[in-house]
């Protein structure tokens, strides 16, 4: 999948992930009340937007970002940046887990999970 890091509407990081995940959920809570019979009122709570990215490791860039509490928006293109195509936004996305793996091949991936304050869904 393609992603796109932006800072301030920025590009700072662009290129294809070896895996994705993004994760988006609202909590559902449950109130009950005197006489309400056992049936419980249930209210939206708060919600959730949390996911990883793990990409071909090319420098530092993303890791320093971790270091420094960045906050970004990232693009992602399930399907390519076609016109029409969707894409699905992670707003103000706090970069929070840098991990660097090197497996027998000598293949060099990094990983950096992150929690969003919102979510948008567009198209390319």
């Amino acid at each position: 999948m393609l992603a796109v890091i932006k800072l301030d509407g920025v590009e700072i990081g662009e290129g294809l992930t070896e895996t994705t995940r993004l994760s988006f959920k609202i909590d559902a809570e449950e109130h009950y009340g005197f006489n309400d019979g056992g049936k419980p009122k249930v209210v939206d709570g708060n919600q959730h937007v949390t996911g990883e990215l793990e990409k071909v490791w090319l420098d530092n860039t993303h890791g320093q970002q971790v270091l420094a509490r960045t906050r970004v928006d990232i693009d992602l293109y399930p399907l390519g940046t076609a016109s029409g195509k969707p894409k699905v936004t992670v707003k103000q996305a706090l970069l929070h887990d840098w991990d660097l793996d090197i497996d027998r091949a000598a293949i060099v991936l990094e990983s950096v999970a992150f929690t969003g304050e919102d979510l948008e869904f567009g198209t390319a």
